[in-house]
């Protein structure tokens, strides 16, 4: 049975073009780790387990930003006018 780990790497491994169908919870926990841990599968497998009891028992909460107004920088809940 594949792991979380085993899953990422071999979507990472597939061309760009051929990346559908991944598994966005799985991707949002390994791009939250340091550059250096996507390769870990010591790190890897309990952060996505973290995240995903996390998830079961409700303590999470998903925040998408447009960090960029016209180019510049903003910070969440500061309206650039």
């Amino acid at each position: 049975m594949t792991d979380a780990f085993d899953r990422w790497i071999e979507w990472a491994n597939r061309p760009s073009g051929r990346r559908a169908g991944f598994a966005s919870e799985i991707y949002a926990t390994v791009m939250s780790l340091p550059q250096e841990d996507h390769a870990d599968q010591q790190k890897v497998n309990p952060a996505v387990e973290h995240q995903a009891e996390l998830s079961r028992t409700g303590r999470t909460a998903w925040i998408y930003l447009n960090d960029h107004n016209n180019g510049t920088q903003s910070s969440p809940g500061v309206l650039d006018e």
